[in-house]
């Protein structure tokens, strides 16, 4: 949400940010621009009309009505930290008006004239070609373009080669990776409408030496014709195309890969001896679409009229011409798209007025009518909490979605436990109660029960480390699964240790520029209650033998710098050699993808930092089985002494005398 900041000024934000009235954090939007800006908030967490770059920290104006053209135009003059040069930089020359409007009209020309989409000209591909044009202008004047440019024919063939040698850069640079540390592996399959081809992708997520959270699309490989989509097909047409990246059946079977999928029964037996995680934002999805079936909304006349009278009136709306007078189109709610219901009712909600008027005034008042005000504020405000977790658990920009799984799970139960209260939701509230508890259930008591890995990510967040969320039996299960895996660590590290040292080589140094690390900014304040308060502390080196039975109890720093993150000490090279423990939370979090901080502050995409205190900037990454280098990862704060309950609970985890 945003609110507006009528009579501020840049120079007011920013008094107030230093003040500490307003803050800045990350925004998790689909525009790459927030990989360079955060948004600026209140208190309450409210988005104010204001963002501020990561580099230079200079305040700017921006909301959704005005979009992020200004902020693109944005040019850093010094960045932080940098020395100024004796001499001034030619400064880009700004364009008269007239040639402004000329590339204006030729670009409309452009998308006229050869049926290309308006965005053609924000596109990076075309602003490169255009900026490498005025480069070769520049150097060789005016030339005849139409011998410049390549023939279709000829883009075509070497397609192909640059495909193949920026596979090559791609398999370099993960390969040693992935090889120690292991990677994540999403992977679908869908078949498009015309040739009704089927198709299986495979995106890796990994953490490459300069901290970056990389997302690549590895491929996107079609089925043979007439050959059924079994797990043993999917099996062998996934191995092939992975084995060119270097990722082969026993890199997959050593535990160092994880697989994120949906729950179908073919790709579930093509990995079945894998380690596969069931994709938690997809089950959201299947949970409200049992809901919302013709079977439930049978029950629940008054819900099921709602929903018909929001798709006959977008549906008008659409026909009628009336779309284009509204601030924001209506969405249609669509059978294959997450969270469309929600989608199609807000934008209702939120221009209930202006579509009042516009009906009134072409005497359709009675397509408005037909819509229970009062039902729509309680069904969009049900569907509002499934969005936000669907935003979570699915973002790329934020690098929280393992360790998020957990407490949306309970907030979502609890939620719908709610709602069951209310005549009209209490149908769809007791079967989203029911499959949350089979498909995303806290306890152990079904093997749908949510996956072990996700439990530890959880606990591995320190805000959220105490597990507030579960009964003391449920933190048990969960204390027990860190130690399994920490064994399982401590055997595996025996056995690669060798090839860890050598692998060590083939990679260099591992000591980049830091960069500041990711926060979660307001998807962790979702779970205040759950969470530590920060308390100051001073950082210790312990030993990795101690180091989860201390990190469950360590006090939380303040850092009122919204830039300062906790820096945690790093071990020296031959200290690591010789107490190096694979049972650490440390090593766990390498195992399970744990994202540590960077030394200060950087310009990451995918782990942006936002501000608050320097604690909650310590989160797990999405990719749930990245792995830190051994050369980056830090120590764990120093921790404040068990209580009797503490002690009992993590009792197993305490050294032995």
């Amino acid at each position: 949400m945003s609110t507006t900041s009528e009579g501020e000024t840049v120079i007011s934000v920013e008094n107030k940010i230093k003040n500490g009235e307003y803050r800045v954090q990350a925004k998790c939007g689909k525009s790459d621009i927030w990989s360079r800006f955060h948004i600026v908030v209140d208190k309450d967490n409210m988005h104010l009309d204001y963002a501020s770059c990561k580099s230079c920290k200079k305040i700017l104006g921006y909301t959704g009505k005005t979009g992020t053209s200004g902020l693109r135009r944005h040019t850093c003059s010094t960045l932080l930290g940098q020395s100024t040069l004796s001499f001034k930089p030619k400064e880009t020359e700004t364009l008269p008006l007239k040639v402004k409007q000329d590339i204006l009209q030729t670009c409309v020309n452009l998308c006229c004239k050869d049926i290309r989409p308006f965005d053609i000209v924000a596109g990076e591909g075309f602003i490169e070609f255009v900026e490498h044009i005025v480069d070769v202008t520049a150097k060789y004047k005016k030339f005849d373009v139409k011998k410049a440019l390549p023939h279709p024919t000829t883009l075509s063939r070497h397609i192909e080669s640059s495909a193949q040698s920026l596979q090559a850069k791609i398999i370099s640079e993960m390969r040693p990776i992935i090889q120690v540390y292991g990677c994540a592996i999403t992977s679908d399959i869908w078949t498009e409408d015309y040739h009704k081809t089927s198709f299986i992708s495979a995106t890796v997520h990994y953490i490459n030496d300069e901290f970056q959270l990389k997302s690549r699309v590895l491929f996107a490989a079609p089925f043979e014709n007439n050959v059924p989509k079994t797990g043993e097909n999917i099996k062998s047409l996934l191995l092939t195309k992975l084995r060119a990246f270097g990722i082969d059946a026993t890199l997959m079977s050593s535990g160092r890969i994880v697989f994120v999928t949906d729950r179908g029964a073919n790709i579930v037996a093509a990995l079945r001896g894998y380690t596969r995680l069931n994709c938690s934002a997809h089950i959201l999805n299947v949970i409200l679409s049992s809901a919302f079936s013709e079977k439930v909304l049978e029950k629940t006349p008054d819900l099921a009229e709602l929903l018909v009278g929001a798709k006959r009136l977008v549906k008008y709306f659409k026909h009628s011409g009336l779309q284009n007078r509204l601030a924001t189109s209506l969405k249609q709610s669509v059978e294959t798209r997450w969270n469309s219901n929600y989608e199609m009712l807000n934008s209702i909600l939120s221009q209930h007025e202006t579509i009042s008027a516009l009906l009134v005034d072409t005497a359709h008042y009675e397509k408005i009518v037909q819509i229970n005000l009062n039902h729509l504020e309680t069904l969009v405000a049900f569907l509002k909490v499934f969005k936000d977790a669907t935003n979570d658990l699915e973002s790329d920009n934020c690098t929280t979605s393992a360790s998020l799984v957990l407490p949306w799970s309970v907030t979502l139960q609890e939620h719908c436990q709610a709602a069951v209260q209310d005549p009209l939701l209490s149908e769809v509230a007791q079967v989203c109660v029911a499959r949350l508890q089979e498909l995303l259930s806290a306890s152990n008591t079904t093997d749908k029960s949510l996956h072990m890995i996700y439990r530890v990510a959880t606990m591995l967040t320190p805000k959220l480390r105490q597990l507030r969320m579960l009964d003391a039996h449920g933190r048990d299960q969960v204390m027990k699964g860190a130690k399994e895996i920490m064994q399982h660590m401590k055997l595996d590290v025996q056995q690669t240790e060798q090839s860890e040292t050598a692998t060590e080589d083939a990679l260099g140094s591992l000591q980049p520029n830091a960069k500041k690390p990711a926060t979660t900014g307001a998807s962790q304040s979702r779970f205040t209650n759950w969470e530590d308060d920060a308390v100051s502390d001073t950082v210790v080196s312990k030993s990795f033998e101690e180091e989860l039975f201390e990190f469950i109890n360590s006090r939380l720093p303040e850092s009122p710098d919204p830039d300062e993150a906790i820096i945690l000490k790093r071990r020296g090279r031959q200290a690591k050699k010789k107490s190096r423990d694979p049972t650490g939370p440390v090593a766990v979090a390498r195992r399970t993808g744990t994202k540590w901080p960077r030394d200060r502050a950087g310009t990451d995409k995918n782990a942006s930092g936002s501000g608050g205190s320097g604690i909650e900037n310590l989160v797990p990454c999405r990719s749930l089985a990245s792995r830190r280098h051994p050369k980056q990862m830090p120590e764990p704060p120093q921790l404040a002494p068990l209580d009797v309950e503490e002690q009992r609970l993590y009792s197993e985890f305490l050294p032995c005398d």
